[in-house]
């Protein structure tokens, strides 16, 4: 069963593109169980976005939170460097992935900037 996290995040004014940059970093890292994710940019908030990760499983999931937000964990390093333009910790939710459509999604912006 695949399941996905939704992390709300929410940024210091004029911080979001340098936030995503650091982002794009910790999800370089190969996580085991990460099958991709979904970034989706607020074009009514410049300060805050909503990534969508899906995992092979609980276990997957759970453990990538561990790499993450652990004060021990592998990538706590990248996290911290996020932090600095964070104005407090995301919003987390977890689900179980009923159905996942898409149809030629091209995103609007490919890099951060």
């Amino acid at each position: 069963m695949v399941v996905a996290r939704m992390t709300v995040w929410k940024y210091k004014s004029g911080q979001r593109e340098r936030a995503l940059a650091t982002l794009d970093k910790i999800m370089a890292t190969g996580m085991r169980g990460f099958r991709g994710d979904v970034i989706l940019l607020s074009r009514e908030d410049p300060d805050s976005e909503v990534i969508l990760t899906f995992w092979d499983d609980e276990e997957a999931m759970k453990a990538s939170a561990e790499q993450i937000f652990h004060p021990g964990g592998t990538l706590k390093g990248p996290f911290e460097e996020l932090e600095k333009y964070l104005t407090g910790p995301p919003e987390v939710k977890d689900f179980k992935v009923y159905a996942a459509r898409a149809k030629e999604v091209k995103p609007e912006i490919t890099q951060p900037v």
